[in-house]
């Protein structure tokens, strides 16, 4: 299991929320699950806003952080 400080996953979720998706779509809620290991980084998400869902990803830059 990876110990991944604070900082570095507040950093991360920033990058979310300026991603394209994240800005350029309505919504109420977002929901998005990141994984990451050696040489893998993946992500998949929802941007909820009332009753319609939409699935979104996010490109990020992690290795900047790694």
């Amino acid at each position: 299991m990876m110990n991944i400080p604070n900082e570095k996953l507040i950093n991360i979720v920033l990058l979310f929320l300026e991603c394209k998706k994240v800005k350029e779509n309505p919504w109420t809620e977002l929901a998005f699950v990141f994984e990451f290991d050696e040489g893998h980084v993946s992500n998949s998400g929802y941007l909820y806003n009332g009753d319609a869902i939409r699935p979104a990803t996010a490109k990020l830059k992690i290795h900047l952080f790694f």
